[in-house]
């Protein structure tokens, strides 16, 4: 998480000498919809697969269908209606978005594919695998998103930057998560995992909107090149907590989730993870 952060920073810094305040806002504004339409196509699937204490192929052939079908028609509707979601989220001056979306929607469909890979990593504890996965995803990132700065392609460096690091990173966890679908898929598997993946989809709902809100306001009542610089800062401020946080969660979810029937244990850990 510090490499891959500090990957991400060092890209910020270079990209302001390549790109305008604006330019920063218009990406900033396809964020804020591309987060939500990821927090959509996921449905908590990953936390499920990770939280379930018995765990057959019949159940992640079905959360696999079920993550591919969602990530393709959201994707589409992203791809088909991306002026009209540029506006809503961050006004008149944000149209220019929807090339921008258009090309992220790529990387929508792509992550969805690889949400049960990454879930069965990081069950198995296998966080080598995730971290290098990562960091290859994010130095993949970089390359692409100031290469294609350099040769002025504006915003969309950074929308091509972030789809050829969905695409790496999902590569990876498939080579490495070793599980193939089949495409014998039975639908009824999904039950069990519904109330689990509907309780956390709601969780992140609301993380999300009290998260991005401000972004999508600051676009409509001041425009998106002061987006440009709120986005910067806000993300600047807010990376040592998603170092932390991100890093500690990743570890400790899957950890309780094998300690479901040993309360005291499972309590002692989380102490341990919170202080």
């Amino acid at each position: 998480q510090l490499f891959n952060q500090a990957v991400r920073t060092a890209m910020n810094f270079v990209l302001v000498w390549f790109l305008t305040k604006g330019e920063f806002g218009l990406m900033a504004v396809a964020m804020i919809i591309i987060t939500l339409i990821d927090r959509l196509a996921n449905l908590g699937t990953g936390q499920a697969v990770i939280q379930r204490q018995q765990l057959d192929k019949r159940t992640t052939d079905a959360v696999f269908a079920l993550n591919g079908v969602i990530g393709l028609v959201l994707a589409g509707l992203i791809f088909a209606f991306a002026g009209p979601l540029a506006v809503l989220a961050g006004g008149s001056e944000a149209a220019d978005a929807d090339a921008l979306l258009r090309v992220l929607s790529i990387s929508v469909l792509v992550k969805s594919l690889g949400v049960v890979h990454s879930a069965l990593l990081r069950r198995n504890l296998k966080f080598r695998k995730v971290g290098i996965s990562m960091s290859v995803g994010a130095v993949t990132y970089l390359v692409v998103a100031v290469t294609a700065a350099a040769f002025d392609v504006g915003p969309m460096s950074i929308a091509l930057g972030s789809t050829a690091a969905s695409v790496v990173s999902t590569g990876l966890n498939w080579f490495w998560g070793r599980y193939r679908p089949s495409l014998n898929v039975q639908w009824s598997a999904v039950k069990p995992i519904v109330g689990f993946s509907m309780i956390l989809t709601a969780t992140n709902l609301f993380n999300y909107l009290t998260q991005n809100v401000d972004k999508s306001l600051v676009a409509h009542m001041l425009g998106t090149e002061l987006l440009g610089v709120y986005q910067l800062g806000v993300r600047t401020l807010r990376t040592p907590i998603i170092t932390l946080t991100t890093t500690v969660n990743q570890v400790l979810m899957p950890t309780l989730s094998r300690l479901q029937d040993d309360f005291p244990e499972q309590r002692r850990r989380f102490l341990q993870a919170s202080t």
